[in-house]
């Protein structure tokens, strides 16, 4: 009889023994489990706060592109190309201006503008394109003499001619020789591209009846245009 109950009461602790293991391992489960979900939570928290602060750099920065805008279409209003017609130097510099223009322009497609801001962006375009279409026949008139002043010292005469003034002319003794016509082209076709010159024509007498010319693919005066490296550029809509 002792030895019976010496083995149920070894039959019963094992049981107890195996209970508190097995709740045990349900305890440590049940620990793993909230352990998951804080760091869970903790992660979505995380993400949630990178996104409130990404959301709110993009909206500060809205914000300053908006406000950039409104001040760059008031310079726009009250734009005078005049005042950069003096030099090769103040007319590059005033081109210029069209470009930083454009390219403010064309950063108004990576905002979420609403309706008011987007008639504004839309209005700010067509402001660039309208005093750029009136701005560009005087940059290439002025071009000519101020051309021409720069080159006399080498007997080469510039002039602009044509409607708008989309012609540019050179006349001297150099341009009798190809290479010289070609050279000088390379030299300039930056230059005359950003003038948005249609042609460019080389004599080496004025009276030539026969010279070399040189269409140019320049945009029109009124499209927006941001020029990059190598004198290529693209166009902004």
């Amino acid at each position: 009889m002792a030895e019976l109950a010496e083995q149920e009461i070894s039959d019963e602790t094992k049981k107890e023994i195996e209970k508190e293991k097995f709740e045990y391992k349900e305890k440590e489960k049940e620990k793993e489990k909230e352990k998951e979900k804080l760091a869970q939570e903790k992660k979505l928290k995380l993400e949630a706060q990178k996104k409130e602060k990404i959301e709110a750099e993009k909206n500060e920065r809205k914000k300053v592109y908006v406000e950039q805008l409104t001040k760059e279409m008031d310079s726009l209003k009250s734009f005078k190309i005049e005042k950069y017609l003096k030099s090769k130097e103040s007319i590059t510099l005033g081109v210029a201006l069209f470009s930083v223009w454009a390219t403010i322009a064309e950063e108004g497609e990576s905002f979420d503008l609403s309706n008011k801001e987007k008639k504004l962006l839309h209005r700010f375009k067509t402001k660039i394109s309208t005093v750029q279409k009136r701005s560009f026949p005087k940059i290439r008139d002025s071009y000519g003499p101020i051309a021409r002043k720069l080159l006399w010292e080498n007997d080469i005469s510039a002039r602009t001619i044509g409607k708008g003034y989309k012609t540019i002319e050179f006349v001297g003794g150099l341009f009798a020789a190809n290479r010289n016509i070609k050279a000088t082209q390379e030299t300039l076709d930056k230059i005359l591209n950003q003038l948005r010159f249609n042609k460019a024509q080389y004599k080496w007498i004025k009276s030539a009846s026969e010279f070399t010319y040189y269409d140019l693919k320049s945009p029109k005066d009124s499209v927006l245009i941001i020029w990059t490296e190598g004198g290529r550029y693209r166009v902004v809509k």
